[in-house]
């Protein structure tokens, strides 16, 4: 069903056991755990100054996340 949604929305399916293990506590702590589980978002590493973000929403919006984290630009993968 993920891989479906994931297909049809253009964005692409990651793989929880890789993400969770990759994942930068830091970055995660820069949020609220309460806006995390509203917005189903979860930012876990930053590349060239981008945030990755994993979210089970596949309409969810990397806005409100840039918000959270002062600005910084986000993008789902």
């Amino acid at each position: 069903l993920y891989r479906a949604l994931a297909k049809q929305s253009g964005v692409p399916l990651a793989d929880l056991d890789h993400v969770l293990r990759e994942a930068d506590p830091a970055l995660m702590k820069k949020t609220s755990r309460r806006f995390l589980d509203t917005h189903h978002v979860v930012p876990w590493r930053v590349a060239d100054g981008v945030v990755s973000a994993c979210s089970t929403e596949p309409q969810a919006e990397p806005d409100e996340l840039a918000w959270a984290l002062g600005g910084q630009r986000v993008e789902l993968s």
